[in-house]
């Protein structure tokens, strides 16, 4: 549907209408993507305490642990934030090839693949909102995945076949390993 504005009408006229047409169409985009969010089912994010740390050259970072199925199924999804001291470890019973999505992840991060605390591979990973998300995928079998900040592995030369050995960080069991 084309508008046409009348060629007499006076170029002060015209610009008003045309910068209230503008605000009209713009109260509809507005007005629409409001509906739509407000029809997205509200989600809440996963906040596990802190049970774990690794120490990575000078800089200690805090690391809640996934170890059901239910807690890494959900990770860090919905969160909207993740400190850069902070991270999220995934601990599995078996070794084999893994595979991370980030489908409702709202934050960039960095994929550290392990296995027995060394490191296999290194995924960047960015948010995704629409399907199909793209898939990380371990071309290793692993046991062990470490989710940071994007940029933090860099940051910290986190490189393949550097080793990592993850602390808890209970009080009953300060100190202890719990991975290697």
């Amino acid at each position: 549907m084309a508008i046409s504005i009348s060629p007499s009408i006076k170029p002060s006229d015209r610009k008003r209408w045309l910068h209230r047409a503008n605000r009209v169409v713009l109260a509809g985009i507005v007005a629409g993507i409001l509906i739509r969010v407000a029809n997205i089912p509200r989600q809440e994010a996963q906040i596990l305490p802190v049970t774990a740390q690794v120490q990575i050259g000078q800089e200690t970072i805090s690391l809640e642990v996934a170890k059901t199925p239910e807690q890494r199924s959900r990770g860090l999804m919905y969160r909207t934030e993740l400190a850069l001291d902070r991270g999220m470890l995934f601990l599995f019973e078996t070794t084999e090839p893994l595979s991370f999505w980030m489908k409702n992840t709202l934050i960039p991060l960095n994929i550290v693949f392990l296995k027995d605390g060394e490191v296999k591979q290194i995924a960047t990973a960015v948010p995704c909102y629409t399907d199909p998300c793209p898939v990380y995928s371990s071309q290793t079998p692993v046991n062990q995945v470490l989710e940071l900040p994007v940029g933090k592995t860099r940051e910290l030369g986190i490189k393949v076949g550097d080793r990592m050995s993850f602390q808890e960080v209970s009080q009953s069991n300060r100190g202890k390993q719990i991975a290697k």
